[in-house]
């Protein structure tokens, strides 16, 4: 898994040999957290037609209608790889 492209301090997007993936950082008072989830293929479309601004639009949509794709959370070992892809990219590119 790949990030493929970034907003700062808003959301990641990765690739792999099963799709796309967002990271949004999202925070709702005090606490910050990320919404991490697999993006379904009109999602896909979305972005490969209007690229990051689309994006943008999304993870703000997501940010704001939440519930629906908390429950799209992948497993614990898909989350820990996504984790592990975006610290490695933001130590090779000094974010």
């Amino acid at each position: 898994m790949k990030v493929i492209s970034y907003s700062k301090a808003f959301w990641y997007l990765l690739e792999d040999k099963d799709g796309l993936y967002i990271n949004i950082n999202s925070g709702r008072g005090a606490v910050g957290y990320s919404i991490e989830f697999q993006m379904n293929p009109e999602e896909c479309e979305q972005y490969l037609a209007q690229g990051d601004v689309y994006v943008n639009k999304f993870a703000m949509h997501v940010n704001n209608k939440q519930k629906p794709f908390l429950e799209r959370k992948p497993s614990s070992d898909v989350s820990n790889v996504i984790h592990n892809s975006i610290m490695k990219w933001n130590d090779e590119n000094k974010i």
